[in-house]
């Protein structure tokens, strides 16, 4: 109900706009709020790509504690040799690889924009540096 009040209250209200306004300045105002809602938009999907990435990271140790502790298991002279535990292995280095690869090709941008930022820095900071005499 309260919805269906919000935009008939948005319509009527457009009209008034545009019988005292006239439709050139009604038209300026949409492109504008439009322009702000669209801002928004952005700055939600680049948070949510942030967050995407950080869960992403957090996620990579994770999985390489699990494979060193599954090698760790087959190196006891218990299972020592066991073929399940060698494919698992095996599985788990692979999963890993793809991982890395996947970051690799979506994250790596992002880092090597800061690290060029990062060097930029560093050598104006050297280029301020007083040079030591001897």
């Amino acid at each position: 109900m309260m919805k269906i009040f919000l935009i008939s209250s948005l319509i009527l209200n457009s009209f008034l706009l545009i019988y005292l306004f006239g439709l050139m300045p009604f038209l300026l105002f949409m492109l504008v709020l439009f322009n702000i809602l669209a801002l928004g938009y952005i700055r939600f999907l680049l948070d949510e790509g942030t967050r995407i990435q950080n869960h992403f990271n957090s996620l990579l140790p994770k999985i390489e504690i699990f494979s060193t502790h599954l090698s760790q298991i087959y190196e006891l002279e218990m299972f020592y040799g066991d073929e399940t535990l060698e494919s698992l292995i095996n599985h788990s280095k692979e999963l890993i690889q793809g991982f890395y690869e996947f970051e690799e090709e979506y994250f790596s941008e992002m880092d090597e924009e800061y690290e060029y930022e990062d060097e930029k820095e560093q050598e104006i900071d050297d280029t301020r540096a007083p040079a030591k005499e001897n």
